[in-house]
C-alpha cells in the first residue's frame, strides 16, 4: 500500500478526527515522526485531549505528553495542563490531580521552574473542584484548605466570598474562587 505524504496540519486534523481513540492518535504521531515531521503544540493538545476522552481516561499518558513537551523545550499551555487535571479527575484519582495542580500553582512549594508547566488558572481549580464533587468528597476541601477563617454567610445562610456579588454554590466553588484569586 502506498503511503501518502502528509503535512503537519493534515496529521493534526487526522489526530483530531481520532477523537477518543487515543492509541490511533498516538500511532499517527509516530507516523508523523517517521516521516520527519515534528509535533507542534496543536499536535500535543489533540493527543492529550484524546487521552482524556479515551474510555477509560488515560491521565498518566496525557501527563507523559506534557513532560515530553517540556523535554523538547516547548512550553505547555494552561489548556494542555487543564486537560491532564481533567483526565485525573475523570478517573477519580484526586490525589494525582491535586499533585499535578500543585505543580501549576505559582505559590506552591512543589512548583519547579525547570518543569515549565503552565500556571494554574480559574478553570484549573474549577476542574479540580468538580472532580472532588464527583467523588463525593467535597467536604474534604473545607478541611484541607482551612476555609473556616474566611468563609462568610449571607442573610439567607448561603456561603459567599467577602466582597462577592453572589453566593458560592458550594464550599468547593468557594475554595476554587479563593485558590485562584478570583473574586467577582
Amino acid at each position: 500500500r502506498k503511503m501518502i505524504d502528509l503535512s503537519v496540519r493534515q496529521f493534526n486534523n487526522s489526530i483530531r478526527d481520532c477523537g477518543p481513540y487515543a492509541m490511533d492518535a498516538l500511532a499517527l504521531k509516530e507516523r508523523m515522526k517517521m516521516e520527519g515531521h515534528e509535533a507542534d503544540s496543536i499536535t500535543y493538545t489533540r493527543l492529550i485531549k484524546s487521552f482524556r476522552d479515551h474510555h477509560p481516561p488515560m491521565p498518566r499518558k496525557a501527563e507523559a505528553l506534557v513532560r515530553e513537551m517540556v523535554q523538547r523545550g516547548m512550553q505547555p499551555t494552561a489548556l494542555q495542563c487543564n486537560l491532564v487535571v481533567d483526565a485525573y479527575t475523570r478517573t477519580g484519582n484526586m490525589r494525582l490531580a491535586e499533585k499535578f495542580t500543585e505543580e501549576m500553582d505559582p505559590l506552591s512549594r512543589r512548583r519547579d521552574p525547570e518543569k515549565q508547566v503552565a500556571m494554574a488558572n480559574f478553570d484549573t481549580y474549577q476542574i479540580l473542584a468538580d472532580g472532588w464533587s464527583k467523588v463525593g468528597a467535597a467536604e474534604q476541601i473545607k478541611d484541607r484548605q482551612q476555609l473556616v477563617g474566611w468563609m462568610k454567610k449571607d442573610k439567607k445562610n448561603r456561603i459567599c466570598v467577602p466582597g462577592a456579588h453572589e453566593p458560592a454554590k458550594s464550599t468547593v466553588a468557594l475554595w476554587a474562587r479563593k485558590k485562584s484569586g478570583y473574586l467577582p
